[in-house]
């Protein structure tokens, strides 16, 4: 290529320049040899840049939504608690209705005893401390009802029982309250209804006591004395 560039230029000195002497034309042509060999330096230098910048690696890009190695060391990955499988909770089941009720005194014998109901009928019986029976009766619960309210001693023996009656077809309730001794004994009772006429509220006021060799209450007898005529 220099010496097309050379041949090039003595064609067109030759050509326009005839008329000058020939020293002058050595002249020429070392100053265009120089030249030359400047453009070809250039030329040398800009094709090892464009060689140098091309064997330049561009930086890889991390794809998008992946983190990359750098952002993995700074944000370290939370550390995730594993969580503990809950143990069932235990719940107590429900108490069947076939079970047996019990009261029991301070010293954790038995006072009172309340069974089941069967056929519309249970059966609550009173012990003393010795686990002797006093006293029974029933809550019913059938075309006619009664029930019967208990209540108790500082020692957990039978103090009150209040029981109410209904005939069921009837325009009456009948009411018994019973008394006991701290330790169950029956001592006294009292009956009334409702409504009730003047003279059934004086006989409420009557009371009942217990007997314990029948085991039945005993209305008391009220004696009225009468004036017998003098002759």
């Amino acid at each position: 290529m220099r010496y097309v560039y050379f041949a090039i230029l003595v064609f067109g000195f030759s050509s326009c320049g005839e008329d000058s002497d020939k020293s002058g034309l050595a002249d020429r042509i070392a100053q265009l040899e120089r030249k030359i060999e400047v453009l070809e330096d250039e030329k040398v230098r800009n094709k090892q840049s464009e060689e140098a910048k091309g064997n330049k690696e561009e930086p890889k890009k991390e794809p998008k939504g992946i983190p990359s190695e750098k952002d993995i060391i700074s944000n370290p990955k939370p550390k995730i608690e594993e969580k503990k499988p809950s143990e069932p909770k235990t719940t107590k089941p429900p108490k069947p209705a076939n079970d047996i009720t019990y009261h029991y005194y301070v010293n954790k014998k038995v006072s009172v005893k309340i069974h089941p109901w069967k056929d519309g009928r249970r059966a609550i019986e009173l012990f003393d401390l010795y686990g002797k029976k006093t006293f029974q009766t029933e809550d019913i619960n059938l075309s006619y009802s009664q029930f019967n309210h208990l209540s108790f001693h500082e020692n957990g023996g039978v103090k009150k029982i209040k029981q109410s009656f209904n005939p069921g077809a009837s325009m009456y309730m009948y009411e018994s309250v019973m008394e006991f001794g701290t330790t169950n004994e029956p001592s006294v009772m009292y009956k009334s209804q409702w409504p009730a006429s003047l003279d059934e509220m004086m006989e409420a006021q009557i009371p009942w006591f217990w007997n314990k060799r029948t085991g039945q209450w005993v209305k008391q007898e009220i004696v009225i004395e009468q004036e017998v005529p003098r002759e």
